[in-house]
């Protein structure tokens, strides 16, 4: 079971106006406490650390802002490559081609979603793909096939996005917490 009662996050975000305007929002909820992590290192040692009810995580981040190390980004992409069948090698080259020129490129916001899984805390993936154009495609079905939920945002510097964005995640965390419909039980006392 997923956490019910959420009072605090982890925001995973790599871009700063992304993030003040997240923390905006934020900072207008009086029933959450939120902690930032700027990349997927910093994410990865806070939920070592902490326990969390919720995650934001962005998708696309570079493992730690002011290093240029790719080498999970591209197991990442070729795990994505081996389990959607109609990728090949040309994606491959392509979000390798992109990662090299921004570690900022690399989907690791899908390996902190894994890990976040495994601890059983409830996430959503917020995300802008629209400047990242033919490399977040595909990630799509791979994350749908793996739990996973993005949400596709316009402009995360707006801090009414983040409403949006928090919105959703109650919606997930009902889901995952509500009635399990469709189950009868036929056990006897």
């Amino acid at each position: 079971m997923y956490e019910k009662n959420i009072k605090k996050i982890l925001l995973v975000e790599d871009d700063e106006k992304n993030r003040i305007a997240a923390l905006n929002y934020f900072s207008k909820r009086k029933d959450l406490q939120v902690e930032v992590a700027m990349d997927y290192n910093q994410a990865m040692k806070s939920l070592e650390k902490e326990k969390f009810d919720a995650a934001i995580i962005d998708l696309f981040m570079p493992q730690q802002i002011g290093n240029n190390d790719i080498s999970l980004g591209r197991k990442i992409v070729r795990k994505i490559a081996e389990n959607v069948d109609w990728l090949g090698e040309r994606y491959i080259e392509t979000m390798e081609k992109a990662m090299l020129d921004s570690p900022s490129n690399q989907p690791l916001g899908l390996e902190i979603a894994e890990k976040l899984k495994e601890l059983r805390v409830l996430f959503t993936i917020a995300t802008s793909t629209s400047h990242h154009d033919e490399i977040a495609g595909p990630i799509f079905p791979y994350a749908g096939d793996n739990g996973m939920f993005i949400q596709e945002i316009q402009d995360k510097s707006n801090p009414e996005c983040w409403e949006r964005v928090y919105n959703n995640l109650m919606i997930i965390n009902q889901i995952m917490n509500g009635p399990k419909l469709g189950i009868l039980d036929t056990t006897t006392k």
